[in-house]
């Protein structure tokens, strides 16, 4: 399809596109007053900056989203680096900021919010409300959890995805950032917890005061849950490197997929290791030419486990201890049966967001055949606790957009040529749900690459498509192209 021509007309700002770039900027402010005048001033400070490396050095929003997913790793932990705020949600805004101003100024595509865009807002809304009604709008911990666990800020990546990520280029550098993220990650596990520890970057990781599970391979998350899912959402991205990438990236992946699948056994974490398997099983099975792989593939990794028992020092026992140990399954059964005596008491609205270590004490019982605990945790179901929190109706809002908007572009029919892509996004979400079952999963990254992995994957189906119509005739006329799956745009038009 040969480069348009663009004029000054053409480029103009349609009333729908100011809305749209308008909203974007009122959310921003929000988030910044919420900081106070001298947070809200380190936060212009800082997108400015950002914005000002992106003009100079070109950058996309592809690139700085992909920044901002690295630094989501050290999310919450900013403090024990030196920094005064949290880093990453800055350039996760700046290259959000990025994504809506390039689609509103190109000629090719069109912001249009959908019904799932409009049903994630809502539940937002919900939540917020619920946030505000218990009086904790200024309560960081409850913020944020609004932020990164609810996904106020995975919704926004997952909205502007298909247009930062709409060309090959961008999709490259993705899958190339989250290949070497499992380098890192799968690393940093082995130095923790085989050795040696002098190479554990940052130092924080190693401090037995800050953070959990200092026992296990928890990374810069300094949780082994979030650590590990990540891990595992790695290793299927760097499976796909394997195709997606240039030759020069082979030995990369193959390292990516090895250190991942190890980090991930070192976290000492059953969901992970459940996560692991399923993942890798569902993901193998949505593309039939892997099928048949399935079984030696099966065998592989009870040999590398077998392997690893016999020759890493300690870890067959602590693997043995861990999963043998009863104290977790109690805190669950408590914190379970809890939530459910809270939803049956609160059904409409819950306890409040955030409010469940606070309020749920009185709901604890001495069960007959176990002892009881957990009092003062959050339950560590991620859907029981937005029922808890947010009443019934809060939480199926949430659940309906939050399943169209990760399930919706799998089930829909889209291009044969992305099926690989399909297929990752299967394992990511398989990963996710597997580990959300059992624990709360508090920290940004994991919730934001399972939405914004979606939100490329929704770019790729025509309900999704962000070309605007006069693109999406012209595109309608082209050949279907004939070239690998990353060397074509998510949908055809200009790359």
């Amino acid at each position: 399809m040969p480069e348009p021509d663009t004029t000054a007309a053409d480029r103009s700002l349609t009333p729908i596109r100011i809305g749209a770039v308008a909203v974007s900027v009122l959310v921003v402010a929000l988030g910044m007053l919420a900081l106070g005048p001298k947070g809200a001033a380190i936060v212009l400070l800082g997108l400015a900056a950002v914005a000002l490396i992106a003009t100079t050095t070109r950058l996309t929003a592809a690139h700085v989203l992909s920044v901002g997913c690295v630094l989501a790793m050290f999310s919450g932990n900013w403090s024990a680096l030196g920094f005064p705020i949290g880093v990453d949600r800055l350039v996760v805004l700046a290259g959000v900021f990025m994504a809506l101003v390039a689609a509103a100024t190109d000629r090719e595509l069109r912001l249009v919010a959908r019904p799932v865009h409009l049903g994630l807002m809502a539940a937002s809304a919900w939540a917020v409300c619920s946030l505000v009604l218990v009086g904790a709008q200024f309560d960081s911990v409850a913020l944020y959890a609004l932020l990164d666990r609810f996904g106020v800020v995975p919704f926004l990546v997952f909205f502007v995805a298909p247009y930062a990520f709409r060309t090959a280029a961008s999709r490259r550098v993705l899958v190339g950032t989250l290949t070497l993220m499992g380098l890192y990650l799968g690393a940093m596990a082995v130095f923790q917890r085989i050795g040696p520890e002098q190479l554990v970057f940052p130092r924080y990781i190693l401090d037995p005061d800050l953070g959990i599970h200092f026992d296990r391979a928890r990374g810069p998350f300094l949780e082994a849950s979030a650590n590990g899912v990540v891990l595992v959402m790695c290793a299927a991205v760097s499976t796909y490197g394997l195709h997606a990438l240039s030759r020069r990236w082979r030995w990369w992946c193959v390292a990516a997929m090895g250190l991942s699948a190890l980090g991930a056994a070192l976290t000492l974490t059953r969901s992970v290791w459940l996560a692991f398997l399923l993942a890798g099983a569902v993901g193998m099975l949505s593309l039939p030419r892997l099928r048949p792989f399935i079984v030696p593939a099966a065998l592989g990794v009870v040999a590398v486990v077998a392997i690893a028992l016999a020759v890493l020092p300690g870890f067959a026992n602590s693997a043995q201890d861990r999963a043998a140990e009863q104290e977790p399954v109690w805190d669950r059964r408590n914190l379970v049966t809890a939530s459910i005596r809270i939803i049956e008491d609160r059904p409409l609205l819950g306890v409040g967001w955030s409010r469940f270590p606070t309020e749920s004490p009185p709901y604890f019982r001495q069960a007959d055949d176990y002892p009881l605990s957990g009092e003062g945790l959050v339950v560590h179901n991620v859907p029981l606790l937005y029922a808890t929190e947010i009443g019934i109706a809060g939480f199926a809002l949430w659940a309906v957009a939050f399943g169209v908007a990760v399930i919706g572009p799998i089930l829909r029919r889209g291009s044969p040529l992305f099926a690989e892509w399909r297929a990752v996004h299967l394992a990511i979400l398989v990963a996710w749900l597997t580990v959300a079952m059992f624990a709360p999963l508090a920290q940004a990254l994991p919730n934001m690459l399972l939405m914004l992995w979606a939100g490329v994957t929704a770019g790729t189906v025509p309900w999704m498509t962000p070309l605007s119509s006069r693109s999406r005739a012209a595109a309608s006329t082209d050949a279907p192209p004939q070239t690998p799956l990353e060397a074509v745009p998510v949908v055809s038009g200009r790359s």
